[in-house]
């Protein structure tokens, strides 16, 4: 599958020279999966209503971390180039109230991970 390829930090569309910079793979995969768990919180900014649902599981002072371990895990799994999850963390930064996501998994691919995705 091909994409547009965008900036993890900004989300702007990557330019190759004049020209827009396109992803396919496992790179498209990585930025899929970062917009997918970006959804769940509500914070992506195209559609900050998605995963409106899950917003308050996981803006509490003290949340269930399995149950987001779990909403988590659908996620990826969900993903239709995702076969398996070898590892996956979820830290919890109280003073932030904010998630942390490191994964490893078995794609179409190959291996792809991604660390530090910030819910």
């Amino acid at each position: 599958m091909k994409d547009l390829a965008l900036d993890p930090q900004t989300w702007d569309i990557e330019k190759a020279g004049k020209d827009q910079r396109i992803c396919s793979g496992i790179e498209a995969l990585q930025q899929r999966l970062r917009i997918k768990l970006s959804h769940i919180t509500g914070e992506w900014y195209l559609n900050e209503d998605a995963g409106v649902l899950a917003f308050d599981l996981f803006k509490q002072k003290n949340p269930q971390i399995p149950v987001v371990s779990g909403i988590v895990r659908g996620t990826i799994q969900r993903d239709p180039d995702i076969r398996t999850i070898d590892f996956l963390k979820v830290d919890f930064d109280a003073s932030k109230r904010v998630f942390s996501v490191s994964f490893t998994a078995g794609s179409i691919y190959g291996p792809v991970s991604l660390e530090g995705v910030v819910l």
